[in-house]
Formats: structure tokens, sequence, C-alpha cells
């Protein structure tokens, strides 16, 4: 093993907004990386496994034991999501779900719109030019009561597979780091090259 030298990332809430912009675009560019590239994702989006250098700004990422494949499919299914989010696209949204095993195609429509519209509201933290303020507590409250309404819907029992999930699970980490951090992201821009 190697000894890096850094401090926990939550130490970046006391940095600069640049600094703390930099360091999520980083994080968030990785995990598209990992998802996109490479096929493999460390799975585990605990904050203890994210370092940040202060004097060389490199990210330093830590515990691979949680490091799995992502087959194929899945990786076009989060394409297809990404895609049609950014097009505000139902259908697409709605197939890439299905894809996704999200929820099953014969899912009440309730509980399809339900899932779509947390989804669309998660988005609604983004301005015209495409930057999205993750500093926006009210944002990151109300997605959590809606979550948590829609899991307790003993109407709406769906268990996705484990490939997303996992994926699902790392990105709400990077969320979460990224609100605890008030990043601002121009989110067009870091999904765009991965869309084509």
């Amino acid at each position: 093993m190697d000894y890096l030298s850094g401090v926990p990332v939550e130490a970046l809430e006391s940095a600069s907004q640049e600094n703390r912009d930099r360091a999520m675009t980083a994080l968030l560019e990785l995990t598209l990386k990992e998802l996109f590239a490479f096929g493999h994702m460390q799975s585990d989006p605990n904050f203890a496994n994210y370092r940040y250098d202060p004097e060389s700004g490199r990210i330093i990422l830590l515990d691979f034991g949680a490091a799995r494949p992502i087959p194929a499919e899945t990786v076009a299914g989060y394409r297809a999501l990404i895609t049609g989010i950014l097009a505000g696209d139902r259908e697409a949204m709605d197939a890439a779900s299905v894809a996704l095993g999200v929820y099953a195609a014969d899912t009440a429509d309730v509980h399809k719109n339900a899932v779509l519209d947390l989804i669309l509201h998660g988005m609604s933290g983004m301005d015209s030019a495409g930057w999205f303020d993750f500093g926006r507590k009210e944002l990151r409250r109300e997605l959590a009561e809606t979550g948590m309404r829609l899991a307790e819907d003993q109407a709406f029992l769906h268990v996705p597979p484990v490939e997303t999930l996992y994926v699902q699970r790392k990105l709400a980490g990077m969320f979460l780091l990224a609100s605890r951090l008030r990043a601002r992201i121009n989110l067009p821009a870091l999904f765009e090259p991965w869309l084509d």
C-alpha cells in the first residue's frame, strides 16, 4: 500500500467556492468515467473513501474492495436515462427506467409518474445555463421526503437489479457530497461527452 497525504474530503466545506466546485467536478467526472468508460465502479460512496490533497488539488480514492463491473446494458440504460432527463423527455426516461429495472413495464402509472416527477424535480436545481446548485438545502429536503413517501408506499414494492442499485448508491453518494460541499456544477457540460 502507498501512503498519500491528504485531508478528509469534507474538509473542503471551508474551501473557496472555486476549490469546492473543482474538486466535486473531478469526483463527478471520475464517476462518469467509471460508468461510461471503465465499465467498473467503486460503488461505496462513503465519504471516508475520498481524501483531498490541498497542495495539488488532487482527489484521492481509497478502498477498491467495493469495485464491481457494470454490465453494458446498465451503462446503456443510464446513458438513455440521462439523455432523457436533459431533454425533459418523459417517454425516454420511462423507457430507460424500465430497461434499468427502476420499475417494471406494468408498474401503475401513478408510481411511474411519481418516480419520473422525483427525477425531474431533482433537476430543478439547474438554471437555464445548465449550472446545478447543489447547495440548495430545501431541494435536498424535498427530494428526501418525496423519496421516503414513495419507498413507504406498500403498493409500490419493487426492487431494481443489483447493478442498478449499486450505480444508484454511488450517484446518491455523489449528490450528498456535492450538497455538503455546496458545489455548483455545469451538469450538461459534464454529461455531454458521454451521451453521444
